[in-house]
Formats: C-alpha cells, sequence, structure tokens
C-alpha cells in the first residue's frame, strides 16, 4: 500500500507526532512516500498576537498551498493519503489532487481550542475565534477520517464542527524515540531528595505555576530540573534564591531529555485546569512511562481512560499547588510505590503506546474505512509477546 505524507508538516523538535504515525504505518508494512513543506512557523501562539504576524503566515500557507498543488499534479495517485500536522490551509487540496483516494487528516490541535480556551489570546466568543472555529471545520471537513490523540479531543471536535463523531478517530502519541528497554528504576534513598523532572514551554495547560508554587512550600527534601518553563518560569527564576530548582533554558535533543528523565526519580506531567488539559495526555507523560520512571500528573478524564490511576501513573488535582506539594512528600516517602508504578507503567506504554502498540491501532482505523493493511511488512508485535525486560525483573 502505498501512503502519501502530505501537506505542511511539522517534524520539528518537540513535535515527534508525525514520526510515530509513519513510523507505525511503516511496520504495517506499508509505503511511505512524501510531499510536504515545513509549516513556516514555530510558536503558533505568537502567531496571533498580531495582525503583522498572522497576516505573514496566511502568505507561507497560500505560497505552500502553490506549490503542493503544482508539485502535487505530477504524482499519480496513492492509495492513501496522510495529511500531517498542522493540516491547517492544505488539507483540502488532496480531495482536489486525487479525487477518489481516502484521505485521513492529523488535526491534532484544535486552533480555536489552543488559542481561545487554552492560551485566552482570543475571547472565545468573538470574531476571531469564529474564525478559528471555521478554519478548524474545513481542516476536519477535508478528510474522510480526522485522527486526534485521545478520545476526549474527537469528542471535542465533533462537538466543535458539527460534523458526526464518526469522521473521527484517535491514535496515541506515544513515543517513536523511546528506548527498547528502560535502565533499571532505582528509588531515593534514606536522606536523599525526590529528583523531579519537568520540561515544556509553558502554555496554560502545563500548569507550570502550580509546580512551582508546589516545590517552594513542599515540605520533603525535593529537587527540579526545570527545562524551558515559558515566561511564568523566567519570572519566577529572577525572584528565585532557593537551591532546589536547577533551570535549563535550552531545548533538549531526545537523547538529552531520556538522560535527565533517567536520573530523576518521578518525571511530571501538567497541571493545568483549561479544558483542554483534561481532553489530553501530554507528549512528556509518553516520555516518562517509555524511560521507565514513574510519572505524576494532573487528573483528567484522558489520563483516567488510558492509564490505571495509582498503578501505572500517579494523579494529583489539577491547579491545587497545596495538593501537588503534599502528594510528593507522600511520595518522597514511599520507594516500594514509586518502583511499582515505573515497572507497570513502563508495561503500559510497551502494550499501549510503543510503535507495535500503534501499529495495531492503525489496522483497526484502516479496516474501519474499509483498507485491507497489507501484510508484506515487519510483523507488528502484540502486547504480551516480548520478554521480560530489565526494569521487570527488578521486583
Amino acid at each position: 500500500m502505498r501512503v502519501l505524507l502530505f501537506g505542511t508538516v511539522d517534524e520539528g523538535p518537540g513535535y515527534p507526532r508525525i514520526r510515530a504515525l509513519v513510523r507505525s504505518l511503516e511496520l504495517l508494512g506499508a509505503r511511505l512516500e512524501r510531499l510536504t513543506l515545513p509549516p513556516g512557523w514555530r510558536d503558533r501562539g505568537r502567531l496571533f498576537q498580531g495582525p503583522l504576524k498572522l497576516a505573514a503566515a496566511a502568505g507561507k500557507v497560500l505560497a505552500a498551498r502553490r506549490r503542493l498543488l503544482k508539485e502535487g499534479r505530477e504524482l499519480p495517485p496513492p492509495d492513501l493519503v496522510l495529511v500531517g500536522y498542522p493540516a491547517y490551509g492544505t488539507a483540502d487540496l488532496a480531495k482536489r489532487l486525487w479525487p477518489g483516494v481516502p484521505v485521513l487528516v492529523d488535526l491534532f490541535l484544535s486552533l480555536y481550542d489552543t488559542v481561545s480556551l487554552d492560551r485566552r489570546l482570543w475571547p472565545e466568543r468573538g470574531v476571531g475565534a469564529r474564525f478559528l472555529q471555521a478554519i478548524d471545520r474545513r481542516t476536519c471537513a477535508a478528510g474522510d477520517l480526522v485522527l486526534l490523540d485521545t478520545e476526549e479531543m474527537c469528542r471535542f471536535a465533533a462537538e466543535l464542527t458539527g460534523l458526526p463523531r464518526e469522521r473521527f478517530d484517535w491514535i496515541p502519541c506515544g513515543d517513536p524515540d523511546a528506548p527498547e528497554w528502560p535502565e533499571p528504576y532505582l528509588p531515593p534513598r534514606p536522606g536523599e531528595a525526590l529528583r523531579l523532572f519537568f520540561a515544556g514551554t509553558g502554555p496554560p495547560l502545563q500548569g507550570v505555576g502550580t509546580i512551582l508554587e508546589a516545590l517552594v512550600t513542599c515540605k520533603a527534601p525535593v529537587e527540579l530540573t526545570l527545562v524551558g518553563g515559558g515566561d511564568g518560569a523566567r519570572r519566577f527564576r529572577r525572584g528565585y534564591r532557593g537551591g532546589r530548582i536547577r533551570f535549563v533554558e535550552d531545548w533538549l535533543d531526545r537523547e538529552t531529555l531520556g538522560r535527565e528523565i533517567r536520573e530523576s526519580h518521578l518525571s511530571l506531567g501538567i497541571f493545568g485546569t483549561s479544558g483542554k488539559a483534561d481532553r489530553v495526555v501530554p507528549l512528556k507523560v509518553y516520555h516518562g512511562l517509555a524511560e521507565g520512571r514513574p510519572v505524576l500528573t494532573g487528573d483528567s478524564r484522558a489520563v483516567r481512560r488510558l492509564l490505571r490511576p495509582e498503578e501505572e501513573v500517579f494523579l494529583v488535582p489539577r491547579g491545587d499547588p497545596r495538593a501537588l506539594a503534599a502528594r510528593l512528600e507522600e511520595l518522597r516517602n514511599a520507594p516500594g510505590r514509586l518502583e511499582e508504578a515505573a515497572r507497570k507503567g513502563w508495561k503500559a506504554f510497551r502494550d499501549r503506546f510503543s510503535l507495535p502498540a500503534l501499529a495495531a491501532r492503525w489496522r483497526s482505523i484502516l479496516e474501519g474505512l474499509g483498507i485491507e493493511a497489507p501484510g508484506g511488512g515487519a510483523e507488528v508485535q502484540r502486547p504480551g509477546k516480548r520478554e521480560e525486560s530489565p526494569l521487570e525483573a527488578v521486583r
């Protein structure tokens, strides 16, 4: 089966989503071809902070459309088109170029949800918000099926666009760069500080302020490595005089990120209070699980659907620094629970979010579209078919 990856696709640092989709498709035996361009911008939040930036972005989208149309006319029709994220402004071209070919659109993020509901850059009921909703709807309408990363995001997108729920399906983000086996996990020893790790760009759904406030008030010995954190972390750093937080401003490549996570005792997820924070499972959760480290994140419907609370992941009320501080104090003194969560969390990643697990999800989605998944590629390993890992051997 020839699958064409198409559109303005973001494959930069911090956006491994498309690689997870492509590599898991290849596990099924699909042959991937590409007609892609970079999106022309990195920070979608800053795009909507001024008309000049927005106009410049619109000009880049128009230029990309012309180029994609020109080069697409020279290609033979594929068996399937996958329009990669961000699909805004180019998703509709696939049907114009190859009528009758199934088109899957990876929406991944709603512009309206990100700009108006989470970041509050534009009023959620203003003219600008209606413009964003129209872009979301046009993008979704361009596909025979729209992909997101959770069931909650599918329901939200269907309600937002007015399109039937059956037009949406989900594949978890996973982590395409996950190590084959995690390194053994060692909880904090008596008298040793609980080492925490967090990496993020600081949008509201991440709740960086909640993390920092919890660290200041936590009575247990804890230390945090904070990578990025956005403007809020930079403002906090200017007035911070404690020694519990190590700030890292430079963004980390995946190899360095993995090393930092492995050197921690507990990996942190997100703690924001927006509706979006309730609908997503952030990449940082998958990273922690993939590296065989216990994860603590904000309680949400999306996380509860995909992971077993208190077994595979630790949860705490979102937006509550006191609750987070108390949870850290509790876990600092529970090394056995940390070890168990590390082991079970990694098994959950292997069984539900690894590339073979995503490939199995792909097979189900393709069959739902009436497309027979190719059978000539590498065999997809089903959950439970792997030998015991070093982490599972540590009990």
